[in-house]
């Protein structure tokens, strides 16, 4: 995919998939190498340990929730370079603007990072395919049996195949199956008539692979799948169009749909043989065989695995290495562009310009930082500088050696002195730089003594740099910019820091800046780089911003949009056109104790289900008598059906089984009852004679139908007289309109004014 949207519960990210394979990182292989994927809320750790460009913006004043964060991963888009692009959505209730009404594209961007070190998956060229599977495991023994169950809604099917012809149905559904590579076992069909008198044809297929039940409505042109597989799960998706296995049931009769991915292609296969106009479907995950002869092969070809070829100095951990780094001081003419650069991304509130500290070391001539800011190309905007030179006895650049208490002291107050002189120009520090020839102990000594009169030297606009060789030496500079945005930015809006490394083939410099005060920072600093790199010919890296932009507004209203607001002509139509005609449940059931296997058999599983299905009320069909495959693996199939209905139990061979069960009626008690009835009938011994319950593992409920059906009946009609019930997110009934031909047109208000929403509430 291009782009994955997670929404889920932390509790849900935290999982793992595989002993080496959490939630997130099985999600990123669903991106092709330029996907984006996007988690919302605080997320950035995560991401960045999982992708190479991580980036999180803070959208302030969002209507209803105040504010939203997301973030967002790719391993090939970097969000710093990546232009915008419009989309031409325009509509009033959309929170981002038009792109020509946007004066700043990074004015949401709160962080951001390069992450040389994220868990890159990605596919060594070398490497076999097994290798990149992340969930192959041991062949040796057969572990697990999963299984898919793909549901299908096929309407308007084509008047080219009769519905109502069962046998021509089968047949076409059997063709399809057996060219995709299936091995068809066994069929049955059979009709049942409705309470309006309209007939409903049900339709059985047993494959060595798996089962096929189909249920037709002729009289409304609608054919409903349910597709559940243990063995060859490939062929529902492998090759495309027509070869596609699920593509071939659909078959009778879809027009084209859009492919997005195999699976839809696969669809369309399978929708064309039935000839339909429309089509939906989703997958469940159930249970599947223990046994088949294909196992091995299947495990092979299931489950996540890298596809992204590596790229040439990538490994699977992402590491793309660091170029040779310098052990050497900092080019002077490197640092002077830098700084000078950097200086240009300070906003002039003073027409005289602005005032710089410089912490320097003893000597004022070997200050070349000093230089810089005093008579180089940021002159013109710097009215006054403060050179803070260092105290004799404070020159070692040893961060592992501390001087004396004395010392310290008696340097504090020099400093004091110097600093407090100064204050009678008049004017707030704007700038702090610390220059690559100072020393550890005398920037350490600086830092405390301008931290003590913040208040009295500081505005809330403040910028605080450092250039540095990027060794474990000169570590403690960027640790130290780092204090300044803790210790004395702190409570300052907005506020950043920033990591940029400039890169030749021999050496890495690297430039450590915090900021506060500057809505436009990224913007300019995006800017900066680029003039950097056309001085000094060095690439640019910025490998991390971390930042926070936004207050708290207690006097912040919350906006709630009316649901006239929106044109819900599309929603509507989708919500009217729905025609639920039956009601299911999936349940997987397995014991609630842990055990290997079950004493179970399919006369045993066979007599439960028809007893459950009886004493809860149900007749058996007459014409069609209970099936039950046997040769397809350890476990066994049985399929019945009854007057209103059909089920089919699916039992692995061991522990797991499922009930498919279909009822034209919505009756959810019905439903659990031949559940519960069910349960009490299978014996929970297991091989070891120990006592044990079965319990619901896992339950899935939907409604079937056509129209695009998510709705339960009881969804969408009233509890007396049965009319369609007007949902909560409708507008109101004098904003729905008619055209002349009937189509529903809904009148889209402008967003309201907080006003008007106080108003109404």
């Amino acid at each position: 995919f291009d782009m994955v949207l997670v929404d889920l519960s932390e509790t849900v990210t935290s999982l793992a998939v595989t002993e080496e394979l959490d939630i997130m990182q099985a999600l990123s292989l669903l991106l092709t190498p330029e996907g984006i994927l996007v988690k919302n809320e605080h997320y950035k750790q995560q991401m960045a340990e999982i992708f190479k460009y991580r980036l999180q913006i803070q959208y302030p004043n969002v209507p209803v929730v105040c504010s939203q964060s997301m973030n967002y991963g790719s391993n090939k888009v970097d969000f710093l370079y990546q232009e915008m692009k419009e989309h031409e959505l325009n509509s009033d209730n959309l929170f981002i603007p038009p792109m020509e009404n946007i004066e700043d594209p990074y004015e949401h961007y709160q962080d951001y990072s390069h992450n040389t070190t994220a868990k890159y998956l990605c596919k060594d060229p070398n490497s076999s395919d097994d290798d990149a599977h992340l969930l192959l495991g041991d062949l040796s023994k057969q572990t697990a049996s999963p299984g898919i169950l793909l549901i299908m809604e096929v309407d308007n099917v084509t008047a080219s195949l009769d519905l109502s012809d069962l046998a021509l149905v089968t047949k076409a559904l059997v063709g399809g199956l057996e060219r995709v590579g299936y091995s068809m076992v066994t069929t049955s069909s059979s009709t049942q008539e409705q309470k309006d008198g309209a007939s409903t044809g049900f339709i059985t297929i047993l494959l060595q692979e798996g089962y096929v039940v189909a249920r037709t409505w002729p009289a409304h042109s609608y054919c409903g799948l349910d597709f559940h597989l243990w063995s060859k799960f490939d062929l529902q998706n492998e090759g495309g169009g027509p070869n596609m296995a699920s593509a071939q049931l659909l078959r009778l009769g879809f027009p084209p749909l859009e492919k997005f991915d195999l699976q839809n292609e696969a669809k369309y296969s399978l929708v064309e043989t039935l000839g339909g106009a429309s089509s939906a479907s989703y997958r469940i995950a159930a249970g599947g065989m223990y046994g088949v002869s294909s196992w091995k092969e299947d495990a092979k070809k299931k489950g996540p695995r890298v596809t992204t070829p590596c790229e040439e100095n990538e490994s699977n951990n992402g590491d793309t290495g660091d170029q040779t780094i310098s052990k050497t001081k900092v080019d002077p003419q490197v640092a002077k562009a830098i700084f000078e650069e950097t200086m240009e991304m300070i906003d002039e509130d003073d027409e005289d310009g602005f005032v710089v500290a410089v912490i320097c070391g003893e000597n004022a001539k070997d200050c070349s930082s000093l230089e810089v800011v005093s008579s180089g190309k940021s002159s013109s905007v710097v009215s006054h500088v403060l050179p803070l030179l260092s105290c004799p006895g404070l020159a070692s650049d040893d961060s592992s050696t501390t001087p004396s208490l004395k010392k310290m002291k008696e340097c504090e107050n020099e400093l004091l002195t110097t600093i407090l002189g100064f204050t009678t120009v008049g004017k707030k520090i704007r700038a702090i730089v610390i220059d690559p020839d100072a020393t550890y102990s005398f920037v350490r000594t600086a830092y405390k003594t301008l931290r003590a009169k913040k208040s009295l030297l500081f505005g809330e606009k403040l910028y605080a740099m450092s250039v540095l060789s990027a060794t474990e030496d000169d570590a403690w500079r960027r640790n130290l910019i780092q204090r300044f945005r803790l210790d004395v930015m702190e409570g300052w809006k907005p506020e950043f820091i920033t990591q940029v490394l400039f890169r030749d083939d021999d050496t890495t410099t690297e430039m450590a800046l915090s900021h506060t005060g500057d809505e436009f920072f990224v913007r300019e600093l995006v800017g900066a780089m680029e003039r950097i790199e056309e001085r000094t010919g060095l690439t640019s890296e910025v490998r991390d911003i971390s930042g926070d932009r936004h207050d708290y507004d207690p006097e912040w209203t919350a906006l709630h949009f009316r649901a006239g607001h929106y044109d819900q002509v599309d929603n509507w139509q989708q919500y009217q056109s729905q025609q639920p005609v039956g009601y299911q449940t999936i349940f997987q059931l397995e014991p609630k104790t842990k055990t290997t296997s079950l004493a179970l058999s399919e006369d045993i599983l066979s007599n439960a289900i028809t007893q459950a299905l009886t004493r809860s009320g149900l007749s058996l069909s007459s014409e069609e008598p209970p099936h039950v495959g046997t040769d397809q693996g350890d476990g066994c199939v049985i399929m019945v059906s009854f007057v209103g209905g059909n089920c089919v139990i699916l039992w692995d061979g061991r522990i797991h089984i499922d009930i498919s069960l279909f009822t034209f009626a919505e009756d959810r008690e019905l439903h659990e009852e031949v559940e519960s009835r069910f349960v009490i009938r299978v014996p929970t011994t297991t091989d070891d004679n120990d006592d044990n319950e079965m319990i619901v593992a896992l339950r899935d409920v939907q409604p079937r139908g056509y129209g695009g059906v998510v709705n339960f009946l009881s969804d969408l009609v009233g509890p007396d007289d049965g009319s369609r019930v007007r949902p909560i997110w409708a507008a109101k009934d004098g904003d729905i309109k008619y055209d002349e031909d009937g189509t529903v047109m809904v009148d889209v208000l402008p967003p309201p004014s907080v006003e008007d929403v106080e108003a109404e509430d």
